[in-house]
């Protein structure tokens, strides 16, 4: 009894304090956590307040880029309006110009419509005087045209004229004038040609039409008119000045029934179906007054012969052709 009461006073404070111990460590670990939890806080505010520093600066930087772009377009307006400020002058010439322009279309069209109608049989060095009396009429009525009319710049592009150059038409304005006509012709053209230069030339014009040429004494010129006419090729019927044959005329005037979606043109006694893509020309080498005067009514006739400036300028242009080196 004696040992165990020894032991019981050395044990017992002993117990008592790892009690408070263990008490004091409770209440340790729970200020730890709490403390954990407000660093946890700060540390989460901290990242917070990260992101919003990188959204600003993002922002910044996007402001700033906004503000470069806004002040280059606003040079590039200001350029855009020194521009336009310097053209100012120009831009009213130019409006004036416009106004006479559309002003004068009246005119100009009718010139351009009279001459591809009824210029063709003149010679190319009259053409001009009789273009001045048809302007003088005009102004007469009070109907307004260009002061210097042009009715090939009417007529015919640049681009065209180039590629009528490259098919070996002579570069001079009657020829120029010649062409243009026989493009608008409503009615078969036909060309007053004693130097063969339109019958060359309308031979590479129509080249990508399987373009036939026959003389207009030949024998299958009727058998070569009639597969033209089906199958949609160009025909040039050349050395006309005799009597052509009758019953080749509803062909060279054009006349054709309509039976349905289709025309039909009657040659001797066949109903030939018309296509659209064929084309006539006549040529003749000879002058205007050995032409059969039923071609003179019903073709459009167009001279081809040009005048003494443009032969001599072709010459040139072939002397010239055939020195240059190769």
């Amino acid at each position: 009894c004696v040992a165990y009461h020894d032991v019981v006073q050395a044990v017992g404070p002993r117990v008592a304090a790892l009690r408070e111990a263990e008490a004091a460590l409770v209440a340790c670990k729970e200020r730890l956590a709490e403390a954990q939890k407000k660093v946890k806080g700060v540390e989460q505010a901290l990242t917070e307040g990260q992101g919003s520093s990188d959204a600003s600066n993002n922002l910044r930087a996007e402001q700033v880029s906004t503000t470069a772009q806004v002040q280059r377009k606003l040079a590039q307006a200001q350029r855009v309006m020194t521009a336009v400020g310097a053209s100012k002058g120009k831009w009213e010439r130019d409006a004036v110009q416009l106004r006479l322009t559309i002003d004068r279309l009246y005119g100009d069209a009718a010139l351009a419509g009279a001459f591809g109608a009824y210029f063709g049989a003149v010679r190319g060095d009259a053409r001009a005087a009789l273009l001045g009396t048809l302007s003088s009429f005009l102004f007469s009525r009070q109907i307004l045209a260009s002061p210097n009319p042009d009715p090939l710049a009417s007529l015919c592009p640049p681009k065209l004229l180039e590629d009528w150059a490259e098919q070996g038409l002579p570069s001079a304005r009657s020829f120029h004038e010649g062409a243009a006509i026989l493009t608008v012709a409503n009615r078969t053209p036909l060309i007053l040609d004693p130097h063969g230069v339109g019958l060359a030339w309308l031979q590479e014009h129509e080249g990508g039409n399987n373009v036939k040429v026959e003389p207009a004494e030949s024998r299958t010129l009727r058998a070569t008119l009639t597969q033209a006419i089906e199958v949609g090729w160009s025909l040039i019927i050349s050395g006309v000045s005799s009597p052509i044959d009758p019953t080749l005329l509803p062909a060279i005037t054009r006349r054709a029934s309509k039976r349905g979606a289709s025309q039909y043109i009657q040659v001797g006694d066949k109903d030939l179906e018309f296509n659209p893509r064929f084309k006539l020309y006549l040529q003749t080498a000879a002058p205007l007054c050995f032409v059969p005067v039923p071609l003179q009514v019903e073709c459009c006739i167009i001279d081809f012969q040009g005048t003494p400036a443009a032969r001599k300028e072709e010459l040139l242009e072939l002397v010239m052709t055939q020195e240059r080196p190769a």
